[in-house]
């Protein structure tokens, strides 16, 4: 049985062992150190160092493994060892015999965990990016079915100014497409392979590393062996555009449980995503938005967690930085759930355009609209324009249609008619506005952007699929 510690530090303590070992959550990254594995077995056999017959029995029982899910599980549940790897070459060590003790030459845990990490969170990237990609597809057709939607943009919870539902959802569009391109970046950045670093200071077996990059569908190499063997900077950046879109879905979250909120009532919830209260039969309580909002809380934490452990380590690989992958996963998680719950409730929600209406009319929302056309009708300055419809709205008791009758009799305008929200909207002229012309070419703009982006990331992952199907058809002929 192959134990790493045995020869120098003697027998194990059984208990100690189990609170170091990461086996509880390396089934995350276990098909990713397969591959890994498997890549280092065959570029070594490539490169002379291991002979043609064990190279085949190595990389046979490898590619077996990887699609034997039982045989996996049961790989996964030998919690006795110190992480992944350790069980992996015990796991080989019975199936083919001393052929494994040529494997370990050329490489160490801390370059193949990373290797396996960074293979695993582009994997997941990926799931992201196809999720978002769906999701935002469906946003765009419903705004751009929306155009003649009335809304309110808020600002201090309060009624601010008129809009169109399109208008507002083209700008949670827009925002998650620049976090979504931020996310597809970076992995440009991170899909770099530290293969052949070793432990930190690289290794004296001829390994060429962009061969072994090649191999497993990385885009390159991450030269400086340290920094490739000691550095989370690749998770940090996951995290990032995890914590950013968790910032977006929350606070649309809490958008839209103030728009259904009794109060206010601008959007009608989908009945699957409340409940009622024990006691008060009448209540529909926003439940699935709640709970996203609670946890998206998580990935914020957990980003801060991450930060806080880095900081605190010399360079070099430390033990600590295994504790960071498990809250990755959790993270990844949470954020694929809040995804599919946020935008389910956004595609069933349905606006209640009568008391938008109402809103507007009767909360004095287009009020900025009447004080520009009274400075630019009548050429004076913004502010006195601006002083003049607050003390009419003043005298009038907040009523801004008897306002602007007060307004147009002492200033002898005709402003009336943008009393309008319709007109008013129309009679936006900056580009990114709620003109309806306007939003119709943002979002045709944003739905292009967006396919780019797509299809530029498949590429990317297309490349990598084919890597791993190569990796698993790889013959060694005897």
């Amino acid at each position: 049985m192959v134990k790493y510690r045995e020869a120098a530090l003697g027998e194990a303590n059984i208990s100690l062992t189990s609170y170091t070992s990461s086996m509880n959550y390396d089934n995350e990254i276990a098909d990713y150190v397969i591959l890994v594995t498997l890549a280092h077995v065959y570029h070594l056999y490539m490169r002379g160092y291991i002979p043609k017959t064990e190279a085949n029995k190595l990389i046979k029982s490898l590619q077996e493994l990887y699609t034997d899910e039982s045989v996996k599980s049961k790989l996964l549940a030998e919690k006795q060892f110190e992480d992944i790897f350790e069980a992996l070459e015990n796991f080989l060590e019975k199936q083919v015999g001393s052929s494994i003790y040529y494997m370990p030459l050329g490489r160490s845990r801390n370059d193949h965990v990373v290797a396996a990490i960074k293979l695993k969170i582009f994997s997941e990237t990926a799931t992201l990016v196809e999720i978002l990609y769906k999701e935002l597809k469906k946003l765009i057709e419903i705004a751009s079915n929306s155009l003649d939607t009335p809304f309110i943009i808020h600002t201090h919870t309060m009624p601010a100014q008129a809009t169109s539902y399109a208008h507002y959802l083209a700008s949670i569009i827009e925002e998650l497409i620049d976090v979504l391109e931020l996310m597809i970046n970076d992995t440009k950045i991170y899909m770099k392979s530290p293969l052949g670093s070793g432990a930190g200071a690289g290794t004296s077996a001829e390994i060429d590393r962009d061969e072994l990059a090649f191999l497993l569908g990385f885009l390159g190499i991450s030269e400086n062996t340290l920094y490739s063997t000691s550095s989370r900077i690749f998770l940090d950046a996951l995290m990032r555009s995890l914590y950013m879109i968790s910032i977006v879905l929350s606070r649309v979250a809490n958008d839209y449980i103030l728009f259904t909120h009794n109060s206010i009532g601008i959007i009608s919830p989908p009945l699957d995503h409340v409940q009622t209260s024990s006691i008060m039969p009448q209540k529909k309580n926003p439940a699935t938005l709640e709970i996203a909002r609670a946890r998206l809380k998580k990935i914020v934490s957990n980003s801060f967690y991450l930060g806080i452990v880095e900081s605190g380590l010399p360079t070099g690989y430390s033990l600590d930085l295994q504790e960071l992958t498990p809250v990755v996963w959790e993270s990844i998680r949470v954020c694929k759930e809040a995804i599919n719950v946020v935008f389910d409730f956004i595609n069933k929600a349905k606006v209640n355009e009568e008391k938008v209406v109402e809103l507007i009319e009767k909360g004095g929302v287009l009020a900025t609209e009447i004080a520009e056309a009274l400075s630019i009708t009548k050429g004076i300055p913004y502010r006195l324009a601006h002083q003049k419809v607050a003390s009419s709205l003043r005298k009038t008791d907040w009523d801004l249609a008897r306002a602007v009758e007060l307004i147009d009799k002492e200033e002898n305008v005709e402003l009336t008619k943008l009393v309008d929200w319709k007109k008013a909207l129309t009679a936006k002229k900056v580009k990114g506005s709620p003109n309806p012309e306007f939003v119709k070419k943002n979002l045709l703009s944003l739905n292009e952007r967006l396919d780019k982006l797509f299809f530029d990331f498949m590429q990317i992952k297309e490349k990598f699929s084919i890597s791993v199907t190569n990796l698993l058809n790889v013959k060694v002929y005897e």
